[in-house]
């Protein structure tokens, strides 16, 4: 006997199931999971749809007609895997669509809120990817790394979260170590951010708008890239003429616009507005995220916009002391830059 719990958008419940015996309610995304009494739980991925009289699994005949209650079967194919732990997570494919509602493009400052569970699905033996109606976790990109943080659950359990990923529909997944335990759609929870964490980046990210807006504007250097870490961060160029003597001029040009205590804003364009505003790219190898058929700008008050889908301060008060401690060459008009900040000297803005 196995009973059958149902994750996904649609109506929740619990069935006993018989051993090959299987009840979907509909046709689309659905998120399963089978426990049985055993150590040796055992992974089910099926596809199929309703009252088609058949029902078959990986290694096994094809089984037709109906079952010795009268009830017609389902039509499955599928595979089996097993693992420890008395649980298995099934997922029944097709349209599980739902954006994330992404709290931190409107508050960089967003780190704890209270959410819904939408979906589970299982991303490998002992790991697991959780969805909510929204979040304040930052999935990462433009070089800013995936916030950490946690989930606390209703009964008290907390659920460290290692990473976070966005998938092509939208969807945040928070990605959570353990196999599932009792959570269902509808459950409530309180996410939070490691604050720390994310101030590091928020303030990093903020002086590389800085940094490569005067390179742009001043010596009509490219961005190629760049990567985010807490305690520095690296940005490469395409910079021809780039001199020695630049990395000094750099460091006072950007720490002069810190001291000027600009505040910063996003706002939204549609994808035409943004293609008729081409001084809102910074690269021109990748195109900046479009979420909803909007681009994000991220605008400091006085000195420059561009499009940008990570999260900032609310002012260049708030970032500290900026230096450049060293300079690499990435081929003959590639420069590599390594900038690291010290203490802001004001606590950020609310």
């Amino acid at each position: 006997m196995f009973v059958l719990i149902q994750f996904g958008l649609q109506q929740r419940r619990n069935v006993v199931l018989e051993t090959g015996e299987i009840s979907l309610q509909r046709e689309g995304e659905v998120l399963i999971g089978l426990r049985d009494g055993s150590g040796d739980a055992k992974f089910h991925r099926l596809t199929g749809k309703q009252d088609s009289g058949a029902h078959r699994r990986k290694g096994e005949r094809q089984v037709r007609g109906k079952n010795e209650k009268g009830c017609k079967r389902e039509e499955h194919t599928g595979w089996t895997h097993s693992a420890p732990g008395g649980f298995s997570l099934l997922r029944y494919p097709v349209n599980f669509s739902m954006a994330t509602r992404r709290l931190y493009l409107d508050d960089d400052n967003c780190c704890e809120t209270a959410a819904r569970l939408v979906a589970v699905r299982l991303v490998a033996v002992g790991e697991r990817a959780l969805a909510f109606d929204q979040t304040c976790f930052y999935p990462g990109g433009g070089g800013q790394p995936a916030d950490q943080g946690s989930i606390t659950f209703a009964d008290g359990r907390i659920e460290p979260v290692h990473t976070v990923e966005a998938d092509a529909e939208g969807v945040i997944w928070h990605l959570v170590s353990g196999a599932p335990g009792e959570e269902s759609p509808g459950d409530a929870v309180t996410l939070a951010v490691d604050r720390e964490r994310r101030l590091a980046y928020t303030r990093y990210h903020t002086v590389l708008h800085v940094l490569n807006t005067i390179a742009l504007r001043d010596y009509g250097a490219w961005i190629t890239g760049a990567q985010i870490a807490e305690d520095y961060s690296r940005i490469d160029f395409k910079w021809d003429g780039f001199s020695p003597a630049l990395p000094a001029e750099l460091t006072a040009k950007v720490q002069a616009v810190l001291e000027e205590k600009r505040r910063i804003r996003s706002y939204y364009l549609t994808e035409t507005e943004f293609e008729a505003r081409p001084e809102l790219r910074r690269t021109l190898e990748v195109r900046p995220p479009v979420v909803d058929g909007r681009v994000r700008v991220v605008e400091i008050d006085g000195f420059d916009a561009q499009a940008c889908g990570g999260t900032h301060a609310h002012s260049t008060a708030d970032v500290g002391l900026f230096s450049i401690w060293k300079t690499e060459n990435k081929g003959k008009i590639n420069k590599r830059l390594y900038v690291r900040l010290e203490a802001a000297h004001e606590t950020p803005h609310k």
